[in-house]
């Protein structure tokens, strides 16, 4: 009796469903052009203390898959929690810049990258107005 075994796509570590790259080449917060932010693609949060008198900020993000939907959107009030009011500002293939206006105090601004498989993946950068003076 002979003994076959047959290797499956699963068992060699490869699927038929990769969930794609949802992350990001370029990730900037732009203020007078200037980039506020060290952008890894691994880092998933940024913080930004920035000027009480800033009124808004660029948001440039770019995936590292050009075929990716990349969506911004905004959380504001204190906690940025998900009951905060939310504002999504654009979605678009391959990514792109969208101008926010800053609310008083504290938002979330929220990018999100959804691979042409399906998965998807966030990046946050919480903004903080205020006084940059200890």
């Amino acid at each position: 009796m002979a003994l076959t075994v047959m290797l499956v796509p699963a068992l060699m570590g490869q699927t038929d469903c990769e969930p794609g790259d949802t992350t990001l080449a370029v990730l900037e917060f732009d203020v007078a052009g200037e980039n506020l932010i060290v952008f890894d693609p691994q880092e998933r949060i940024y913080d930004v203390l920035v000027p009480e008198s800033l009124e808004s900020a660029m948001i440039r993000a770019l995936p590292t898959d050009p075929d990716a939907l990349v969506s911004f959107e905004a959380r504001f009030g204190h906690e940025a929690a998900e009951a905060a009011p939310v504002t999504e500002k654009g979605v678009g293939m391959g990514g792109g810049e969208v101008l926010f206006n800053l609310p008083p105090g504290e938002c979330a601004l929220i990018i999100t990258v959804e691979a042409p498989e399906g998965a998807t993946l966030g990046y946050v950068i919480n903004v903080i107005r205020g006084s940059t003076c200890p």
